[in-house]
């Protein structure tokens, strides 16, 4: 069973060349992207790269349905 990314394979995951990656990852972490394991090298937890992803696209969905929206509370009945 495979348990961490090499920093190609965290690339590929988030749909980034490798070198656009190592760019975006200072920015990434200050947004709370999970840092390399210790010991390991560049080497992340899958668990916790995915982790993060799901965190931000619940961050992220929220906002952007209330834009469609308004600020007003939808009406169920």
């Amino acid at each position: 069973m495979k348990l961490v990314f090499t920093a190609a394979e965290v690339a590929e995951a988030l749909q980034y060349p490798e070198a656009e990656f190592r760019q975006l990852l200072p920015r990434l972490e200050t947004l709370g992207f999970p840092k390399p394991l210790p010991g390991l090298g560049e080497r992340w937890a899958i668990m916790a790269v995915i982790g993060w992803l799901n965190q931000q696209s619940e961050t992220v969905a929220l906002p952007s349905y209330t834009e469609n929206f308004g600020t007003r509370p939808l009406r169920l009945s």
